[in-house]
């Protein structure tokens, strides 16, 4: 089996600390072959760069807010989960920040923390580890996506009807392209495509937009 993907499967694969992660690693297991396009890459590396910082911005400074004993107010020697959503609250960001940080807390605390009630050092710890991995890891798991999917050629056709239909649809800029870019592939190819997203919106709008993919999949599929 094939499939073109959307950019945030790549993005979910190459983050550890992404909830969706193990859904893009299901996807990056199932198939024989990845495709995705020049926009998909394009656009990766945006969110990847936008992403990344404001993870590393985050948990740099939660780590040298713990260092300056900034959280004597809760009189223990220990930290909870609860502490972690409050200091979050706390701190200036625009809607979509404050979603991309909280989405990763849980999968922060479940690979790093793994306890309850962490002593400060325990903590500390935990969010070095972290920063390691968005550090090294991120990059190094980029590196192995990028070697292990497939360019698609450029799209010369523009699908102005289909354009139309999906953004009445309520998919908005890039995902339109992007959906389009995997519909005129699928067009090219001899063999059967899915089209994979992680967006409920583009998944709405791919599958009611009578496009030609052989399936379209969201992330409820790649639970094993």
């Amino acid at each position: 089996m094939n499939c073109f993907v959307d950019t945030n499967v790549p993005i979910a694969f190459i983050f550890r600390i992404d909830p969706l992660n193990h859904y893009a690693n299901s996807v990056f297991k199932f198939y024989d072959s990845i495709f995705w396009s020049h926009r998909v890459k394009n656009e990766c590396e945006k969110v990847f760069d936008q992403k990344l910082n404001l993870l590393n911005v985050f948990y740099k400074n939660l780590l040298k807010d713990l260092n300056n004993n900034l959280f004597n107010e809760l009189h223990s020697n220990e930290f909870s989960f609860e502490n972690l959503i409050g200091y979050l609250k706390k701190k200036e960001h625009n809607k979509k920040q404050f979603k991309n940080i909280e989405s990763s807390l849980n999968i922060f605390w479940d690979k790093y923390v793994n306890e309850t009630f962490p002593s400060f050092e325990n903590f500390k710890t935990a969010i070095t580890l972290c920063l390691q991995d968005l550090k090294f890891q991120s990059f190094k798991r980029k590196k192995y996506w990028k070697k292990n999917v497939i360019y698609t050629e450029k799209r010369i056709e523009k699908y102005d009807h289909l354009r139309l239909i999906l953004q009445n649809l309520g998919v908005h800029h890039p995902d339109d392209e992007i959906i389009l870019d995997a519909h005129d592939y699928n067009l090219k190819t001899s063999f059967n495509l899915d089209f994979v997203t992680f967006d409920k919106k583009c998944y709405n709008g791919a599958i009611h937009s009578n496009l030609s993919f052989h399936d379209i999949k969201n992330k409820q599929d790649f639970i094993f």
